[in-house]
């Protein structure tokens, strides 16, 4: 193996000498773009206006991003909840007639304000923000979360 000339070896150390911190800045900036949304809530018009929530009623909707919610309108507003089982991730839906949710994949069922009822589940079903300004319904998301 040949010795390395002082002039290869120098240029070969010039050249780490500036690799190694233009690296450290891009891996720098790198996690500043992918941790810029953490904590911040987005808020979104899901696809319904309050005249297509009937009270004490319930609608499966989609937000602007194509996330299924359902909506629950009471006497205290509109509540938003996810369609997500908490407990193996299948759709649940409203059951009109129990005035409950139910998830077809292990019986699970939820009361109206999302506490479980029956079922392998422990824990409710995730309620979002949601507000009713003019005509429209405002779900509150944080950035970049599915609900």
């Amino acid at each position: 193996m040949a010795a390395l000339a002082r002039r290869d070896l120098l240029a070969r150390l010039g050249m780490w000498l500036a690799a190694v911190p233009t690296a450290g800045v891009a891996a720098w900036i790198g996690v500043r773009f992918l941790a810029a949304g953490r904590g911040q809530r987005v808020v979104t018009v899901v696809g319904a206006g309050v005249a297509d929530l009937p009270p004490r009623a319930a609608l499966t909707v989609e937000n602007i991003a194509g996330h299924r919610l359902i909506l629950r309108r009471d006497r205290d507003g509109v509540a938003a909840f996810s369609t997500v089982c908490p407990h193996m991730g299948c759709a649940v839906a409203w059951e009109e007639a129990a005035r409950e949710f139910v998830c077809p994949c292990h019986a699970a069922r939820f009361a109206a304000d999302g506490a479980p009822l029956a079922g392998p589940v422990d824990r409710p079903l995730r309620r979002l923000p949601a507000v009713i300004r003019g005509e429209l319904v405002y779900v509150e998301l944080p950035v970049g979360e599915t609900p």
